[in-house]
C-alpha cells in the first residue's frame, strides 16, 4: 500500500488526531507573565487551553510568551494574528465591554481578524458612548490612579477631540488606556481569542 492510498483511507478527524500526537509542542513558561494587559492575558489563556494550537506558534511568538513582556500593542496584535493565521486562519481576537454590575450586561464588542489592528475605533466608541470629557477624567480617575497617568489620559482625550479627522488617524492608543476609561465608567473590558471555524 502506498502512502497516498493509506492517506485516502483515513478520515479528516483521524488525520487531525495523528497530527496532534506527532506534533512537537514548544516549551512555554507563563511564570514571567505578571500584571498582563487584557490582550496578553487572553493570548496566554488561548495558548494554554489549546484554542491556539502549538503548530501556530512560530519562534517569535514562543519567545514573546516566555518573556516578561506583559502588554500587546496594536501593531504587535496585527503581527500575532498574521502569524497564527498561517496555520489557523479562523482565529480572531474579540474585545467585549460589559457592565461591572451583577448583570454583567453586554454593551458592545470589537473583533480583530485580518486587517491591521487599530484601537482608535474602540477608543472613539468608548468616548462617545459615555460622552467622556477630560474634566471628568481628572475628577473620576484621581481616586484610583497616579496623577501622571490621569494627566496623560486626560491630555490624550483632549488631543483627540481637538484633532482633525486626518490627525486622529495618526494617533496611537493602547488597550490599557481604553481599559482605564472603561473602568472609570464602572464597566469591564475583556479580550478573548476565538476560533471562528469552531463557533
Amino acid at each position: 500500500m502506498t502512502l497516498d492510498e493509506a492517506k485516502s483511507m483515513m478520515s479528516q478527524e483521524a488525520m487531525n488526531k495523528l497530527h496532534e500526537v506527532v506534533e512537537v509542542k514548544p516549551d512555554i513558561d507563563f511564570s514571567h507573565k505578571v500584571n498582563n494587559d487584557i490582550l496578553m492575558t487572553a493570548l496566554c489563556k488561548a495558548v494554554g487551553e489549546g484554542v491556539i494550537k502549538p503548530a501556530a506558534l512560530n519562534d517569535r511568538l514562543v519567545k514573546l510568551l516566555n518573556s516578561d513582556t506583559n502588554t500587546i500593542s496594536q501593531s504587535k496584535l496585527t503581527e500575532i494574528l498574521e502569524s497564527i493565521h498561517k496555520v489557523q486562519p479562523g482565529i480572531l481576537c474579540e474585545v467585549t465591554m460589559i457592565s461591572a454590575d451583577l448583570d454583567m450586561k453586554f454593551i458592545m464588542s470589537w473583533g480583530f481578524y485580518d486587517e491591521p489592528v487599530n484601537f482608535l475605533h474602540m477608543f472613539h466608541d468608548v468616548l462617545t458612548y459615555w460622552n467622556i470629557t477630560p474634566a471628568e477624567i481628572r475628577q473620576k480617575m484621581t481616586a484610583t490612579l497616579k496623577p501622571t497617568i490621569v494627566n496623560n489620559v486626560s491630555q490624550l482625550v483632549s488631543k483627540y477631540y481637538k484633532s482633525s479627522p486626518e490627525d486622529r488617524q495618526k494617533m496611537i492608543v493602547s488597550i490599557s488606556t481604553i481599559q482605564r476609561l472603561v473602568n472609570m465608567e464602572n464597566a469591564i473590558l475583556k479580550a478573548e481569542f476565538l476560533d471562528r471555524d469552531k463557533l
